[in-house]
């Protein structure tokens, strides 16, 4: 059977916001354009993804587990970002629209501000000042190794602590690092909502 060849003007690779945005503008502004969007996972949206997880509520082997569901895509944005903002402002004017606009922020006093989010819906259970405490000097910590890479293009050409840290993942790291289990779990957490 021989196959019918379908030409296009375009091919737009990856169904992701950039990809679907790119669509919606053609669609809308060149409707003379044919274009083709090529996504090779089972879904569009890219990096906007949910994803269940449940953490233990204590460490203790027969812990109870707290359940959730948190982003894990592309969920910030910045004030520099223009265009997705002028996206989610076209969004929320439409009525069929779900889009959910929150503005959830750790201030450098680690005070948190806007209305209460998922961080605080999430955290395990309250921590001691002491625990407060070496999660904000870890954070501080990664903080300042992030500055002592100057380029992400070649982390290894400046930064003489590289290949060190390269050999370690984030999770090994902090457990050799933090020494109270609550600061340990909170650091996690803070990992798997923010990043």
């Amino acid at each position: 059977k021989k196959k019918r060849m379908i030409l296009y003007d375009l091919i737009i690779v990856g169904a992701g916001i950039t990809g679907l945005s790119a669509a919606r503008y053609l669609s809308k502004h060149h409707p003379e354009i044919k274009f083709k969007i090529l996504e090779a996972r089972d879904r569009v949206g890219g990096r906007t993804l949910n994803q269940t997880v449940s953490l233990p509520l204590s460490s203790d082997k027969d812990s109870d587990y707290l359940t959730t569901i948190i982003d894990i895509g592309g969920q910030w944005i910045g004030p520099t970002q223009k265009n997705i903002h002028e996206l989610i402002q076209q969004l929320e004017g439409n009525n069929n629209s779900s889009v959910f606009i929150e503005q959830t922020w750790a201030t450098r006093k680690d005070k948190y501000a806007g209305q209460p989010g998922l961080y605080e819906a999430l955290r395990v259970k309250s921590l001691t000042m002491e625990e407060e405490q070496e999660v904000i000097e870890m954070n501080k910590r990664l903080d300042q190794m992030a500055l002592e890479i100057p380029s992400v293009q070649e982390p290894f050409k400046d930064c003489a602590m590289a290949k060190e840290w390269d050999q370690i993942s984030v999770g090994e790291y902090l457990e050799k690092n933090v020494q109270q289990k609550n600061s340990l779990q909170e650091l996690f957490l803070e990992i798997i909502t923010l990043t």
